[in-house]
């Protein structure tokens, strides 16, 4: 089963362009269609295998959506810090009234002032994390407010 030159060169052509067998038989054997309907279908890159539209009409440039506005370190850091703080700030509350609802048998019945402490910080930390919510809040609707301008 000796292969001609031929079928090796065509085998190496279909390689180098990225074609499978049936791609290049079938674009060979296709008939021609108007370069008219083919500029309008969407441009198949080689490189990346994507699909992606022609660029619009020669001199016109293409149209472009507005930038989404720029959201800075600090709030993508606050809006990050919300849900730890919102979370401790209910399971330490919860972890300090163990005592009252357990009685005798919760481990912080000795040492009444962990269980305060627990409370109290959760609270705390609670408060803060409503704080840090409004803050974020104010600076998202005061840049949504600049960006409109």
């Amino acid at each position: 089963m000796a292969a001609s030159k031929e079928e090796i060169a065509k085998a190496l052509e279909t390689l180098a362009s990225g074609q499978t067998d049936a791609q290049h038989e079938h674009e060979q054997h296709a008939p021609q269609e108007a370069s008219e309907p083919a500029q309008q279908l969407p441009h198949i890159d080689r490189v990346s295998r994507s699909i992606r539209p022609l660029p619009g009409k020669p001199g016109v440039p293409a149209e472009r959506k507005p930038a989404a506005p720029q959201v800075s370190r600090g709030v993508l850091l606050r809006q990050t810090a919300i849900p730890p703080l919102l979370t401790l700030g209910v399971l330490m509350p919860i972890a300090g009234s163990t005592s009252l609802l357990m009685g005798e048998e919760s481990p912080l019945t000795e040492r009444p002032l962990v269980s305060v402490l627990l409370i109290l910080l959760g609270l705390l930390i609670l408060l803060s994390a409503a704080l840090n919510m409004l803050h974020v809040k104010r600076l998202l609707s005061g840049r949504a407010r600049s960006s409109e301008r």
